[in-house]
């Protein structure tokens, strides 16, 4: 079926484009911390449901893991993903959430996104290009242009 549960980010540099794809992250770490090119042209997420999730023309990139931890002990356990765009020239964020085999879309003052408070990690984004935050059905990324 292809990549699933990976992230694909596309960045702007001296006008040729970089990428990076990550590995499922069910299974290994983001290394979203780790990424040093910047800006950010956009951010896919590519899910099991032949659906990817794309932002595009943000101000600033935002991507994080909810994880709940076991009490009594054994493994930490995945909630969420959580793929976050701040909207050029508004205090607006755009925040995408999938967990509990569910898609959830919602727009949060920036800031105050994660229950109240800021979140942290958010990378630059490259706001010359065309505002997009949506959920794509896709049956193959060459025909739809996805990366």
């Amino acid at each position: 079926m292809g990549k699933v549960w990976n992230l694909h980010v596309c960045f702007a540099s001296n006008g040729f484009s970089k990428e990076y794809w990550s590995g499922d992250l069910r299974r290994t770490a983001c290394e979203w911390g780790d990424i040093v090119f910047s800006p950010i042209e956009s951010l896919e997420f590519f899910l099991p449901t032949k659906h990817v999730i794309l932002l595009s023309g943000m101000e600033k990139y935002n991507f994080f893991v909810e994880v709940s931890e076991n009490l009594g002990g054994g493994k930490p356990c995945i909630e969420a993903f959580w793929l976050c765009g701040k909207l050029p020239g508004i205090d607006t964020t755009e925040m995408w959430r999938v967990g509990n085999q569910r898609v959830i879309r919602e727009r949060k003052p920036f800031g105050r996104e994660w229950g109240g408070a800021a979140t942290r990690g958010w990378k630059a984004g490259n706001i010359s290009g065309i505002v997009t935050s949506k959920l794509v059905s896709i049956t193959s990324r060459d025909n739809h242009g996805l990366a």
